[in-house]
């Protein structure tokens, strides 16, 4: 039998026991417990809570094994909280009690209980307590656990703080339910909890909430916890990091999201399917966008996503169908797989100067697609990027990979500048010391780019500054053509040595008697 039929049950069972314990009483010495039948006893227990009835008759060792204290009512009560093993052996077995109108069962620790039913249709107020009493002692409510499934007539529910857990469907077809009070600690809200609350059109998400796996944002239900219902609304307690997976998954009536500056990640799959989602704000907090975040968000136009986001996920706004306008951050290196697919409305789209590459099927059946600015640093596109994206032009840098992909695909190919390689990664030979000369000294250097060498007065030019005397010279190489930015290469002039000088002989010389001073001939490196 379910719980509620034994509670139902129970009643009678107490209205017995509690007979024949009174006639046992009324035949015997009134003072002496021994003339009671243990039975009795349960029964007159029952005179309390009858509800509770159909657990403590079917346990009598606790009541033995507790200690028995009697009043002139007749109610037994345990002399205290404390379990000891008997206890918990019974209330192991036990595993359930009632408490007003709520069924609980006991968890595993012994000493926290889940509200899993309702013994009569809750109220249209329904406040959960922190606490609930059963066999003697007091349970913190931990837990809910499918407790409020189709209870039409609920209007608001109070969440004490001390629930941890509200396990999937637990108010699940709650159509009138327009009011909800989470807790202010850490919750775990699973998944179809509040599926199809057509009523709840707004709720303010605290910061302790998460849905999958409270440290692994890749943990994503299959089924969100406000599916189906009536949010068109939603905003976020101040101080929230993360946007929960699947968190908003499939609320066809949700419009508007207010994200607070302290969000970091948007989560996987968070807004899958919120066709009515028309614009979102996304602040400069957000370091990360994981997958599927906006998958089928059909009603969304624009999107911006700020230079601090440097992580982006595939299949981010795939089947946004309306989405025209997409304004993406600097801080973006990739354009990941199918971030675009099937955004059929996307005409035109300037990609950041960081991007360095652009996955496979990320712009696949965008069918409006009319241009595409590649950026220079863009070196890697997969072949499947524009599947199906006929009829558009790829707008880069002329000599730029843009310009190569475009023609290996046969797609049209628009020029808006040439593509201008910086010297700066250009590489030159060495120069080594040169000889003064008296004149200027223009060594010879060799300039490569990409392995390849690069021609004097085509692809650079040259110009020397200290370059007769002694001491430091410089070579100064400025690029020509599709080259760009300067650089500098130093060599050094030094003294002749004496060595390297030549005497031409003296001939002999006839006495005069006076000094003879013949000429010299002194020449050096063949000057």
């Amino acid at each position: 039998p379910s719980v509620r039929e034994s509670a139902e049950s129970s009643d009678e069972v107490s209205d017995s026991a509690a007979t024949a314990g009174e006639s046992d009483i009324s035949s015997s010495d009134a003072g002496s417990n021994e003339a009671l039948d243990p039975g009795a006893e349960m029964g007159s227990f029952a005179g309390e809570d009858g509800s509770r009835a159909a657990f403590e008759i079917d346990s009598p060792r606790e009541s033995q094994s507790s200690g028995i204290s009697e009043d002139t009512s007749g109610i037994v009560e345990p002399a205290d909280d404390d379990l000891v093993p008997e206890e918990a052996e019974t209330l192991a077995s036990v595993e359930t009690f009632v408490d007003g109108n709520f069924v609980y069962k006991i968890n595993a620790d012994l000493t926290s209980v889940t509200l899993v039913e309702c013994v009569d249709p809750p109220s249209e107020n329904v406040v959960i307590p922190e606490a609930a009493r059963g066999h003697g002692r007091s349970y913190s409510v931990t837990g809910i656990e499918g407790a409020f499934q189709f209870s039409t007539g609920i209007r608001s529910v109070f969440i004490p703080d001390s629930v941890e857990v509200i396990e999937g469907y637990s108010f699940n077809g709650c159509e009138s339910l327009s009011s909800v009070r989470f807790p202010s600690g850490s919750f775990k809200v699973g998944s179809a909890c509040f599926r199809d609350c057509t009523s709840l059109t707004s709720i303010t998400i605290p910061k302790g909430l998460y849905t999958g796996n409270r440290d692994d944002l890749n943990a994503v239900p299959s089924v969100g916890p406000f599916e189906g219902s009536g949010l068109s609304s939603v905003a976020f307690e101040q101080g929230v990091e993360n946007v929960q997976p699947a968190l908003f998954k499939n609320c066809p009536k949700l419009q508007s999201v207010s994200i607070p500056d302290t969000v970091k990640v948007i989560g996987p799959s968070c807004f899958v399917d919120c066709k009515a989602l028309a614009s979102v704000s996304i602040p400069d907090s957000v370091e990360a966008i994981m997958s599927s975040a906006f998958f089928g968000c059909s009603a969304l136009a624009s999107v911006s996503i700020p230079d601090s986001v440097k992580t982006i996920e595939g299949v981010t706004f795939y089947g946004c169908e309306k989405l025209s306008k997409v304004m993406l951050g600097k801080g973006m290196t990739n354009v990941p797989d199918s971030m675009f697919s099937y955004c059929r409305s996307l005409s035109e789209v300037t990609l950041p100067e960081s991007i360095c590459e652009i996955e496979e099927d990320a712009f696949s059946f965008c069918t409006g697609l009319s241009k595409v600015y590649i950026p220079a640093k863009t070196t890697k596109i997969d072949r499947s990027a524009f599947r199906k994206a006929a009829n558009f032009t790829i707008a880069g840098l002329t000599y730029s990979y843009a310009q190569q992909f475009a023609e290996s695909q046969s797609i049209p190919f628009e020029s808006v500048g040439i593509l201008k390689h910086d010297l700066e990664n250009a590489t030159i030979t060495s120069v080594g010391d040169q000889l003064y000369a008296g004149s200027p000294i223009r060594p010879t250097i060799i300039v490569t780019y990409d392995g390849k060498t690069l021609v004097e007065d085509v692809d650079y030019s040259l110009s020397y500054s200290n370059n007769i005397n002694v001491g430091a010279a410089t070579i100064s190489i400025r690029g020509k053509g599709v080259f760009t930015g300067t650089k500098t290469v130093s060599f050094k002039i030094v003294k002749l040595s004496i060595g390297d000088v030549v005497v031409s002989a003296i001939p002999c010389q006839t006495y005069t008697g006076s000094a003879i001073k013949p000429d010299v001939h002194v020449s050096c490196k063949g000057k």
